[in-house]
């Protein structure tokens, strides 16, 4: 059998990264990596390409619009593209890579580690061949790779530090796990791909993320939009809550519409989160985040306020239509999961 093509993107973070005594003092090397790691299996030929070398906290929207360009330029080339990335922001970029590549030919599978591949007990190695499995799978789609379980990239939430099993998926099963059969992959459920592959990489970057609190006034959202916001991603209480018996709300809503900011609501507990409930208490001036993810919701919103809109379209009706559109299995039911 012919070996899988893949392409391997390093981006920096824990997995290359080289341990001093007060944090990382470096990063590896493509070349480097490789004796750490013991190479590919004869099933794969691996090719490799740094793309920039930078822990994850120091990731802005510039280096998505890099790596999305860079995954878009090599789609023919490879039967599948995997990506290493520092964990904290990896759900970010795994969301905001769902959308700027719509309708991907091939798997395009994004992993890391919580363990240097230079330490003899790295979760590297493991989380790169599972990694590479997904990516020969010929299944279309961004993925998260981690700890034997790969999620669908706009689904993926990091709800660990320090444990091995860092990513989970928000509100759903994974879409594939390792096990004694090898990678399992149950088909019938993934979202089938659809369209000619794409690159859209235009986006806005003045979307702001506020967590609900009891001492808050909505009066903070015209604050924010004072600041020149243009969106607002709001993380309400439970499954989208929010104290709207206190005065103000829909007055200050209304006005961000004058002033044309979408609100997006999500909950903040996104281990259970009920779709239909989370639409049905969503706020007249706000749109439904429904069970997304927040990491989904603030890349998607910066996404969409990019977007093309029709002549005389307001950027917030504009924003809203392509919010509402589920682009990349980032939204699901309970009973039709599309990230099962």
């Amino acid at each position: 059998m012919q070996p899988s093509s893949i392409l391997l993107l390093t981006t920096g973070g824990t997995i290359g990264s080289v341990p001093g005594p007060d944090g990382p003092i470096g990063h590896l090397s493509p070349d480097e990596l490789l004796p750490h790691w013991g190479g590919a299996p004869e099933a794969y030929t691996v090719t490799w390409k740094e793309i920039f070398q930078q822990d994850s906290v120091n990731v802005q929207p510039a280096q998505w619009q890099q790596l999305a360009r860079e995954i878009f330029s090599h789609y023919a080339a490879y039967d599948g593209i995997v990506v290493t990335h520092g964990t904290d922001t990896l759900a970010y970029t795994s969301s905001m890579l769902s959308f700027m590549l719509p309708n991907p030919p091939i798997p395009v599978v994004i992993t890391g580690a919580q363990i240097p591949l230079v330490s003899p007990l790295s979760d590297g190695v493991s989380n790169l061949r599972c990694a590479l499995a997904m990516a020969a799978s010929g299944i279309p789609g961004v993925f998260v790779a981690f700890h034997g379980t790969i999620l669908r990239g706009a689904r993926a939430v990091k709800t660990h530090s320090l444990s091995l099993d860092a990513f989970h998926c928000a509100g759903d099963p994974h879409t594939a796990h390792i096990s004694a059969h090898g990678l399992v992959i149950p088909r019938e459920p993934l979202p089938a791909s659809g369209g000619k592959p794409a690159l859209r990489d235009a986006l806005c970057e003045k979307v702001a993320l506020l967590k609900w609190s009891p001492s808050f006034s909505p009066d903070i959202l015209l604050l924010l939009a004072r600041e020149g916001w243009e969106g607002i991603v709001i993380e309400g209480y439970g499954k989208g809550g929010l104290p709207l018996a206190r005065e103000g709300w829909p007055d200050v809503l209304a006005r961000l519409r004058e002033r044309d900011i979408p609100v997006v609501l999500c909950g903040q507990c996104q281990a259970e989160s009920d779709y239909g409930e989370s639409a049905a208490q969503c706020p007249a001036g706000c749109i439904s985040g429904k069970d997304m993810s927040t990491e989904a919701a603030v890349t998607k919103l910066m996404w969409c306020l990019a977007q093309p809109r029709d002549p005389g379209q307001s950027k917030t009706a504009a924003a809203e239509a392509w919010f509402r559109q589920d682009l990349a299995g980032e939204k699901s039911t309970r009973g039709k999961s599309l990230c099962s």
